[in-house]
């Protein structure tokens, strides 16, 4: 499939620009996404490195009220360790689109501890990192971006535009909360695949700190493979991602309870998608950076 640019003004005319600038960049996000038409529950499967299961995911979009809708993601292993992610939309424009309220993430390593709060209010304009329980730090807080695109959670939706083939590339602003609590630019740009590699239909996206700085390019050499995968009619639903289960944690590839890894281009064999016996072995929590935490 050829991918073409195409003007701005092309895309205002058709109206297909979903990741488009707000009227006010002042405390709220500039990032806005399509309402969702298939809302509900997706389960996933947990997989290690090496495609075995592991444990239990899900990916759900929920409407919790008349003009506001909530994603909720789940990542866990069985023998320890998991990751929750939130994000919260207000519905916009008559019900077509959906501006990005307040995201949060929380992970637990494998031995059963807090890494601490990662939250985001747009209304505000204001971020925080919230230090694991018991730690002497005090709780990070951070100003937003004057051009509000950070996304650390919906990433499936804002990648949306990529898979429909509207756009190239998209940069958008990642909250990293460990060590030195900082925004990063990032990056994402579709991956073809090669004929007869891929049995879904499946469009996988990668994505990776910004080139072009130098924080940027010393960041490739820690920042692990991170990679999408959304399909559907209109290209936005949830298939699975590869990253970490969190930052320096074990790296897992969560996918939707119907796919297979070798349905798509992950190099990883077909398994079973209920959860084997075999749950894998604790990792080295220091062998990987994940951009949520």
């Amino acid at each position: 499939m050829k991918r073409t640019r195409w003007g701005v003004s092309r895309w205002l005319a058709a109206g297909w620009l979903t990741v488009a600038l707000a009227t006010s960049a002042q405390a709220e996000s500039v990032l806005r996404f399509p309402v969702p038409g298939d809302l509900g529950t997706r389960p996933a499967v947990t997989h290690d490195a090496n495609g075995r299961p592991i444990g239990r995911a899900s990916m759900s979009l929920e409407k919790t009220g008349v003009a506001t809708i909530q994603l909720t993601g789940t990542a866990g292993v069985d023998t320890g360790g998991s990751t929750r992610v939130e994000a919260e939309f207000e519905i916009l424009d008559s019900g077509r689109q959906m501006k990005l309220v307040r995201q949060l993430s929380e992970s637990i390593t494998v031995e059963g501890r807090s890494l601490g709060t990662l939250r985001v209010d747009h209304e505000k304009g204001t971020a925080s990192c919230t230090p694991p329980p018991g730690s002497d730090r005090e709780v990070a807080v951070l100003p937003l971006p004057q051009a509000d695109r950070v996304a650390n959670v919906p990433l499936h939706l804002l990648f949306a535009p990529l898979a429909r083939d509207e756009q190239e590339e998209i940069r958008f602003d990642v909250l990293l909360c460990r060590d030195n609590p900082r925004f990063m630019e990032f990056e994402a740009w579709v991956i073809e695949p090669e004929s007869g590699t891929v049995e879904s239909d499946a469009v996988e996206i990668r994505y990776r700190p910004a080139l072009g700085s130098l924080v940027g390019f010393l960041a490739q050499s820690i920042v692990p493979d991170l990679r999408f995968w959304v399909d559907g009619p209109e290209k936005n639903r949830y298939v699975g991602h590869r990253m970490p289960l969190y930052s320096r944690g074990p790296e897992i590839w969560v996918l939707r309870e119907d796919v297979s890894p070798s349905d798509l281009r992950t190099g990883l064999p077909r398994s079973n998608p209920s959860v084997a016996e075999n749950k894998g072995e604790n990792q080295d929590e220091n062998r990987s950076h994940a951009p949520g935490r």
